[in-house]
């Protein structure tokens, strides 16, 4: 009896020592001899935004990884798990994806695909040119368009133009030399082939206003010449004392009527708030010549106030002051006439001959 106890604690033993040992299991015969991918295809999801992004997603059967080759020229590949996608950003055109399926074997099935990436047109192109209110010859451009990748801009100004790049948010400004009406070109670019286009049609003027000095390029000095008196921008031909500015006016008085003279036809009413006193420098060609000042309405010319100053000088500049005190402001003028000699007929002569310039108003 004591011997059967004895072989069942040795047994029991046994069976303790064998439970715990640990079983290794390294057979991978199963990998080494797993065939080649199979069913490989792919899809793809384009973007229709123009920004050219497209989800590839590949799939197939006894696939451990996929690795993509764009066809674009990325140096790259992409590796992926299955049940992965991934994303790219193509430039509109066709390629050739190809993709590879590499099995746990290591063995490889590729296949290539054909994408075409198209961009589409722009739609809902707003475009805003306004001028700065700073500068009448700068125009400042904005533009806002859905699937616009930028825009290119053309001003009109000059021959063969090459555009200016705008971006949405980014106005871009472009300054003119001279007045005109020109027509700008904002073209919407999808990135791509498609494109839309807008025109604006602008016109740039420099508004003739006081104070008056003649120096601009881009301001019509145009005078109404009536009567005999005959007025034009020119070269300032006495550069000297109180007036060396390169452009003044000259008014001719030929025969004619003794009122001829000459109208500024201001662009805008003029402003009496910074003050009421005329100054105007004239050179005048004797001693007692006189200079009528006078504004009309530009509708109504019984609106008017006018004044009369003689000169004090011969062959040389010197300022006039208007005293235009008592003038009604309520009423508006626009007009501005001068007329030399009031009274006297003309000859057309050197003894006629008068030049003005710096027209301001002061206090």
């Amino acid at each position: 009896m004591k011997y059967i106890k004895y072989y069942k604690a040795i047994a029991l033993i046994m069976i303790c020592i064998t439970s715990c040992q640990k079983v290794e299991y390294n057979e991978t015969s199963f990998a080494e001899t797993a065939g080649s991918p199979a069913n490989l295809s792919m899809s793809f999801a384009i973007s229709n935004d123009n920004t050219g992004k497209v989800d590839i997603l590949p799939n197939g059967e006894g696939i451990s990884s996929y690795e993509i080759e764009f066809g674009d020229g990325t140096p790259s590949s992409a590796i992926i798990s299955p049940g992965k996608n991934v994303a790219h950003n193509y430039k509109e055109g066709n390629y050739e994806v190809k993709l590879i399926g590499h099995s746990i074997s290591g063995k490889t099935t590729e296949i290539t695909k054909s994408l075409s990436v198209t961009f589409r047109e722009p739609e809902n192109l707003e475009v805003n040119a306004t001028l700065d209110p700073a500068n009448n010859h700068r125009i400042i451009v904005s533009a806002i368009a859905l699937y616009a990748s930028h825009y290119d801009v053309y001003f009109g100004d000059i021959s063969n133009e090459s555009p200016k790049r705008m971006l949405e948010g980014q106005p871009i400004s472009h300054t003119y030399d001279d007045r005109g009406t020109y027509t700008i070109r904002v073209i919407a670019q999808s990135g791509g082939i498609a494109k839309t286009e807008v025109t604006k049609t602008i016109t740039i003027s420099s508004p003739l206003t006081i104070p008056i000095d003649f120096e601009s390029s881009s301001v019509n000095y145009s005078f109404f010449n009536f009567d005999g008196g005959a007025s034009e921008k020119i070269d300032n031909p006495n550069q000297s004392g109180i007036n060396t500015s390169a452009k003044v006016a000259r008014m001719i008085k030929y025969q004619g009527q003794p009122w001829g003279g000459s109208i500024l036809l201001l662009d805008e009413a003029i402003d009496f708030s910074s003050g009421k006193t005329f100054k105007v420098k004239v050179w005048s060609p004797k001693i007692g010549g006189k200079l009528l000042l006078k504004v009309e309405n530009r509708t109504n010319s019984d609106i008017n106030y006018e004044k009369e100053v003689t000169t004090t000088v011969a062959n040389d500049w010197e300022e006039l002051t208007f005293d235009f005190s008592s003038i009604d402001t309520n009423n508006e003028y626009h007009n501005l006439v001068l007329i030399f000699d009031l009274g006297t007929s003309g000859d057309g002569t050197a003894n006629f001959t008068y030049y003005f310039d710096d027209i301001r108003l002061t206090n």
